[in-house]
């Protein structure tokens, strides 16, 4: 019954982490050139570097099928780049264009200022808990992940 309620707690949290990753991400009207999940697939990118479909689905947690449309779009708007791979044709890598490595750049920028501003208003010692806990937490989750 307990890990029932750490579940519940942990789901909890998680949705309302969620909902704060959603007010840093709309820090600016509407008119916003991709949507979440695109900045969620572009950071993929750029800490992938290069990658197959499958490599990036499975990192995102979608499907085969969602991430190859979302990654259509991403390359009309020339975020991305498409590479066949020279030894097996049917194999495709995926990578930030300039443009998509520009873009993604400045609005990160953006997200930690506006992040960085609300932390500037924590105590050095609730700064320092934070961060103790975030690495805390990493490390639980690598291990509930594991097992």
């Amino acid at each position: 019954m307990q890990n029932k309620e750490t579940a519940r707690k942990l789901l909890n949290f998680f949705v309302n982490f969620n909902s704060h990753m959603k007010i840093y991400h709309n820090y600016h009207n509407d008119s916003r050139p991709i949507t979440e999940q695109q900045f969620k697939t572009m950071l993929n990118l750029k800490i992938l570097e290069r990658c197959t479909l499958k490599e990036l689905s499975e990192k995102l947690n979608l499907s085969s099928s969602s991430t190859c449309i979302m990654l259509n779009k991403l390359d009309e708007e020339g975020y991305i780049t498409r590479e066949s791979d020279t030894k097996d044709r049917r194999n495709t890598f995926y990578s930030l264009s300039n443009k998509g490595q520009e873009f993604l750049n400045e609005d990160l920028d953006k997200k930690l200022d506006i992040i960085g501003s609300r932390l500037e208003k924590l105590s050095e010692d609730k700064l320092e808990r934070l961060i103790s806990s975030m690495n805390e937490f990493q490390e639980i989750l690598k291990e509930i992940k594991s097992l």
